[in-house]
């Protein structure tokens, strides 16, 4: 159950950033959304290559 929720967890922060980054920009452009996948996928290699468990993405 736990293993869900921090995937949960890390899903809304990746997705929430590019939001954040939009709204703070000013610009509603739906293509920031893109940014999600790239930055779980950076999350995800940095979390196997160096250990890094406690990274919220």
């Amino acid at each position: 159950m736990l293993a869900a929720i921090l995937r949960v967890t890390r899903t809304v922060v990746a997705m929430g950033l590019p939001i954040l980054i939009s709204y703070l920009t000013g610009s509603p452009d739906v293509r920031w959304a893109g940014l999600a996948p790239i930055i779980m996928g950076i999350a995800k290699y940095l979390r196997d290559t160096y250990g890094w468990n406690w990274l919220p993405v």
